[in-house]
């Protein structure tokens, strides 16, 4: 007998293998001017920030949330180790620059690298009057998601997730995302009483859903948005 947790992971399986093509958008088109009332967020997979002396692509980036008025843009692979001083600083005083107001959180996994390159890494960035409703955030110790809590009114909040799944690959090297994952989960699967091995996208499913289950249990709503 099927699983609801094998339907699951059968469908995400699916939606990573189907193609979309470049002209293809889901969604409502964007109207330059967001309606006042309206919270926009965003979400985007950058594919690495390219990072150097000035940042890489991330003052562009923020000059992009700037002009596109969103109000807490989300991203995936940053494939950049956030989790340096140095790179985590240059990135907040871009923020600086661009935003009258701004709350950068990142998450990127425990593995050591010798550079500033790192595959995988999520962030959430609010900017202006949105980040005086950030209340509290989260980072996963892998690096899949990044949570901010925003307080919608004094008896209610919504938890933004943003998210990232890695694929299938066969990709070799122990500097994948996967990879990274593949590790870590190993060691503290191994320190279990009971020993499970799970594949890195079947983890993402279950400790997700678990950290999810677990903000709705606490009376917030959830906004999940990822790639």
């Amino acid at each position: 007998m099927t699983t609801q947790r094998e339907l699951d992971v059968a469908e995400l399986e699916h939606n990573c293998n189907t193609t979309h093509y470049d002209s293809e958008f889901i969604g409502d088109t964007m109207d330059e001017v967001p309606d006042s009332g309206i919270t926009r967020i965003y979400f985007q997979n950058i594919n690495g920030l390219k990072w150097d002396d000035q940042a890489g692509k991330w003052p562009y980036i923020c000059e992009v949330v700037e002009s596109i008025q969103a109000d807490i843009a989300c991203f995936a692979e940053i494939n950049t180790n956030t989790n340096d001083d140095k790179v985590r600083r240059k990135m907040e005083l871009a923020c600086q620059r661009q935003f009258h107001q701004s709350r950068l959180v990142m998450s990127s996994s425990t593995h050591r690298t010798t550079t500033t390159y790192k595959p995988g890494g999520t962030a959430i960035l609010a900017r202006n009057a949105i980040t005086a409703r950030v209340k509290s955030h989260t980072r996963d110790r892998m690096g899949r998601w990044t949570s901010i809590s925003l307080e919608t009114s004094p008896s209610s909040r919504i938890r933004v997730i943003s998210a990232y799944q890695v694929c299938n690959t066969n990709r070799q090297g122990s500097n994948t995302a996967a990879a990274q994952q593949k590790a870590q989960l190993v060691v503290e699967q191994s320190q279990m009483t009971q020993y499970s091995r799970q594949s890195p996208r079947e983890a993402f499913i279950h400790h997700l859903q678990a950290f999810v289950q677990q903000v709705q249990r606490d009376g917030e709503e959830v906004i999940l948005l990822g790639d």
